[in-house]
């Protein structure tokens, strides 16, 4: 049983740094959304808005998605954790396709597309809503699990409709690109994962 705990946790506590790299991944993105406007207005950038942070430079696009390739990749170690621990088969399912996430992103970084190509385009919005809805799913069927079940609640009730609105906004997010994901729905994600971020470290610790 301790060997077992000891397990769950170091998966948990792997799965926290993931969720705060993706948090990390919008923040950074807000940031350069930000400083680039500064510098339009100043007058020492010229700058299409309407192509987004993502068009303008190719470094932008390299430290958004390798963020995010790192924080769905460690992101699944919560997953795995929440099927070793609890049984959760909806875990499971989230932490494969949060793996398949993270194939895409590799894929896209190798091919030096990003998201301008056919798989960062189409594929990884699609997997990405399903990971964040079976996400959702999991942790409405474990919170009673977890000491923070209100935390648990709060993740399930931001992740679960990004992924309803995802669907709504489609047609536009295939047309504006990734990007206008981020505007819309980013934020609402930056705090699911920070918020799941805390809460995994906190089930992490050996007491849990």
């Amino acid at each position: 049983m301790c060997f077992k705990r000891t397990r769950s946790s170091f998966l948990f506590k792997i799965g926290s740094v993931g969720f705060v790299a993706g948090f990390l991944a919008w923040f950074i993105w807000l940031f350069l959304v930000i400083l680039n406007l500064v510098a339009y207005r100043l007058g020492y950038l010229h700058l299409n808005i309407m192509s987004g942070i993502f068009f303008q430079s190719g470094p932008y696009r390299l430290i958004v998605q390798a963020l995010l390739t790192v924080s769905f990749a460690l992101g699944s170690f919560s997953c795995f954790g929440l099927k070793y621990k609890h049984r959760s088969n909806l875990a499971m399912i989230c932490g494969i396709v949060y793996l398949a996430i993270f194939t895409i992103l590799c894929y896209s970084l190798l091919e030096s597309y990003l998201f301008q190509n056919y798989v960062g385009m189409r594929l990884f919005p699609l997997f990405l809503n399903l990971g964040l809805l079976f996400w959702g799913l999991a942790l409405l069927e474990v919170r009673k699990y977890l000491p923070h079940q209100r935390l648990g609640l709060l993740v399930a009730i931001i992740f679960i409709p990004i992924a309803f609105l995802f669907i709504w906004l489609w047609q536009a997010i295939a047309y504006w690109g990734f990007e206008f994901w981020f505007v819309l729905l980013g934020w609402l994600y930056a705090i699911g994962a920070l918020v799941t971020a805390i809460l995994f470290f906190q089930v992490s610790r050996p007491e849990n």
